[in-house]
């Protein structure tokens, strides 16, 4: 019994850290310039000109330049 409860506290410490993490990073992320926020973790920034092609949204990352697409959650990649 213990040791299940022992395995339940582990597994929601590392949720917990797995989580903030995330929000650590994407604050910095809305802050930085580093194109590693791009390539690696698929972040793009809101592009600054934004176009429409009849059926998507369309624009090109300030931060790295590439083109994106708007998704329907809102998110570009």
């Amino acid at each position: 019994m213990f040791a299940l409860q022992l395995v339940a506290l582990v597994l929601s410490l590392a949720a917990a850290a797995l989580i903030s993490t995330m929000l650590l990073l994407g604050i910095i992320s809305s802050f930085s310039s580093s194109k590693w926020f791009c390539t690696s973790m698929g972040w793009h920034r809101q592009p600054d000109s934004i176009g429409f092609d009849g059926c998507s949204m369309l624009g090109c990352c300030p931060r790295c330049g590439k083109h994106v697409l708007l998704d329907s959650q809102g998110n570009w990649f």
